[in-house]
């Protein structure tokens, strides 16, 4: 996948763990038009961490301008994500899903992106609401995370994979195990893990 349209700067994501009182604009927004909140992960109390989306070469800037570590950013393996700069990949990508046919999911399926969850979660019920969530995934900010936590909580899970690049350790707090695979080779120690907490995946 393209990292930006051919001749656009790269695009990137970064994670922020904001202290209490630390102004959020200082971040993203007005103050640096290039950088977007994609997610905010909500931390108890007033710390909060949010990862950030825009141009890399704005994220590196911002990184070299915090506090030493406080922004790490992700490169190499990602693009942007959840920000209206990714709109070329939903372009990119629709002629191919509309070659394909979303059956509708057999396993519950939420989605926190489009805005803050209901009580309940965000159900993707069909296979066209699981298509528009693909192509949304791109451009949209994840609402509120916690929320999304708390609606997994309430159907019983009992643990989560962080697919693809990871988030820092303890983001976001958990009720359940949260394991990161960031690499193929972490899928073998995954699936030891299943088995020694005697979850069953029906594969």
């Amino acid at each position: 996948m393209p990292l930006a349209p051919d001749g656009e700067p790269a695009r990137g994501i970064a994670f922020a763990v904001l202290p209490p009182g630390v102004d959020m604009d200082w971040y993203c927004g007005e103050s640096r038009p290039n950088i977007y909140m994609a997610v905010d992960y909500e931390l108890t109390g007033d710390t909060t961490a949010l990862m950030l989306s825009g141009y890399l070469k704005d994220l590196e800037r911002l990184a070299a301008e915090a506090p030493q570590g406080h922004v790490p950013v992700v490169t190499g393996v990602i693009g942007g994500l959840h920000s209206p700069m990714q709109q070329f990949m939903p372009d990119l990508l629709e002629p191919y899903l509309d070659d394909m046919k979303f059956s509708d999911p057999k396993v519950t399926l939420l989605s926190g992106i489009g805005g803050p969850l209901s009580k309940t979660g965000a159900q993707l019920k069909t296979g066209d609401d699981v298509r528009r969530g693909i192509l949304e995934n791109y451009v949209t900010p994840v609402g509120s995370f916690k929320t999304i936590i708390e609606a997994f909580d309430e159907r019983g899970m009992q643990m989560a994979l962080g697919m693809g690049a990871a988030l820092p350790a303890g983001v976001p707090p958990c009720p359940f195990p949260v394991l990161q695979a960031t690499v193929p080779d972490d899928i073998g120690q995954i699936m030891t893990t299943l088995y020694d907490l005697g979850i069953d995946v029906g594969v």
